[in-house]
């Protein structure tokens, strides 16, 4: 079964290569042409898919959160809550968001 496919394929690539050389130059060059835009967009996309560009993402991805982590803290300290907003219990500080308003389900 394996040694047919072999042979097959075999084969197909000798009757590639056979067309290939009764194309004429013209020909032959229009090919080539072809078949390296065909590569190049290949290697975009391997690129693309790379562990490097991988690696690279998530360090973006990583330098976006931190920057939204620090804009959030920024904010935070910008608007200092008021003393009577917080209730202390000891050194920790809970604010008052309020009266709780109860849901009716139904």
């Amino acid at each position: 079964m394996v040694s047919q496919v072999l042979a097959s394929i075999g084969l197909t690539v000798c009757i590639a290569l056979g067309l290939h050389m009764l194309l004429g130059r013209e020909r032959q060059r229009q090919l080539g042409l072809w078949w390296q835009g065909y590569q190049a967009r290949f290697s975009l996309w391997r690129r693309r898919w790379s562990p490097d560009a991988r690696a690279e993402q998530r360090r973006r991805q990583r330098l976006f959160v931190a920057s939204q982590h620090r804009e959030a803290i920024e904010r935070a300290r910008s608007r200092p809550m008021e003393l009577d907003e917080v209730e202390w219990d000891g050194n920790v500080a809970k604010p008052k968001f309020g009266q709780a308003r109860k849901r009716h389900l139904h």
